[in-house]
């Protein structure tokens, strides 16, 4: 049997210019936070709908299913919205996270509203803007930042969150990502396609045959600047426990047993890698838990539709994080 030689790592020294940060913390329980949380967000939400109702009009209902669904699908419905919101609560997400999340879950929407259903552009950003304020504001009140929103936090990586040049090249990396995707999928007509087989509603294509890349760059920034913020600042903040060992020990595939296969292959990912990773799969599944369900209630749609759409906005997340995994390939 191979013996593993550990090697201990002392803990990085990390300089704080000389300040201790305090952080007050909650006086209200968790579980009152969160019920907190919900009725905010909720109270927030229909607030600012009816508000931009009277003011823009309710363009959303020219598109939306006419329904009227018995108390127990209105709470279910609700549940389930109280479910996601938990879910961001359980893993900690602090505003900016939500906010982030929020712009990614909403943007296959939002982009089907605007560019097949003809939706105004004031419409379309005062929804996004709405479902990021109802969820981050109340998040800012009841919980902190994370360290590596935090500027004087002790990040082992805080120079690249400091660095305005790595800052910008990710976001723009991300929106290229968004934009030639996009691009692709409507002018091979893959897209289009798609829509018309699975959503008898659409009034027009006009709007996705005249889009360019500048057009969409435009449409799409807010998506490059929400996949970095929630993609790539969370991993190159995430750090090791301090003294933290790792194997040294060499692996060797053609004697390992299919445990020390799947070890070597999934355990000994970094701290970086890992929370990479985490942040992928949780923006997949809210994304297609929340956007789905918005797109399910658009007239004449049916599931498949609403899936393969949306799903098609999460695969090119998947493709963001990839290219982040390689060019964030670092353990400073």
């Amino acid at each position: 049997m191979a013996s593993y030689v550990l090697a201990d790592r002392e803990p990085p020294v990390v300089v704080t210019n000389g300040a201790t940060i305090h952080h007050r913390a909650s006086r209200l329980p968790k579980k009152s936070r969160f019920i907190l949380l919900v009725t905010l967000t909720s109270i927030i939400r229909a607030t600012l709908w009816e508000f931009t109702g009277n003011l823009l009009g309710r363009e959303f209902g020219s598109i939306t299913q006419s329904r009227n669904d018995p108390l127990y699908v209105v709470v279910a419905l609700w549940a389930f919205r109280a479910g996601l919101l938990y879910s961001t609560w359980v893993a900690r997400y602090d505003y900016i996270d939500v906010g982030a999340l929020t712009v990614l879950a909403n943007l296959p929407y939002a982009y089907l509203a605007f560019t097949y259903y003809a939706i105004s552009n004031k419409t379309v950003a005062a929804h996004i803007a709405i479902e990021v304020i109802a969820i981050a504001a109340p998040t800012y009140l009841l919980r902190g930042p994370a360290p590596y929103h935090r500027d004087r936090a002790p990040v082992r990586n805080r120079f690249l969150l400091e660095s305005s040049q790595v800052q910008g090249w990710t976001i723009v990396l991300a929106i290229a990502a968004y934009v030639v995707s996009v691009f692709v999928a409507q002018k091979t007509s893959v897209l289009n396609t798609f829509l018309l087989s699975h959503f008898d509603d659409i009034p027009t294509l006009q709007n996705a045959h005249d889009e360019t890349f500048l057009s969409l760059s435009t449409k799409l920034f807010v998506a490059g600047w929400a996949a970095h913020a929630f993609l790539f600042n969370p991993s190159i903040g995430a750090q090791r426990a301090f003294g933290e060992v790792t194997p040294i020990e060499e692996f060797d595939p053609a004697t390992a047993t299919l445990p020390a296969t799947l070890k070597n292959n999934f355990w000994y990912f970094s701290k970086r890698t890992r929370t990479l990773l985490q942040q992928t799969v949780f923006a997949v599944a809210f994304t297609m838990a929340d956007s789905v369900l918005r797109i399910r209630n658009i007239k004449d749609t049916d599931l498949v539709g609403a899936v393969g759409y949306t799903g098609f906005w999460a695969s090119i997340t998947v493709v963001v994080a990839a290219w982040y995994a390689w060019v964030g390939d670092t353990e400073l």
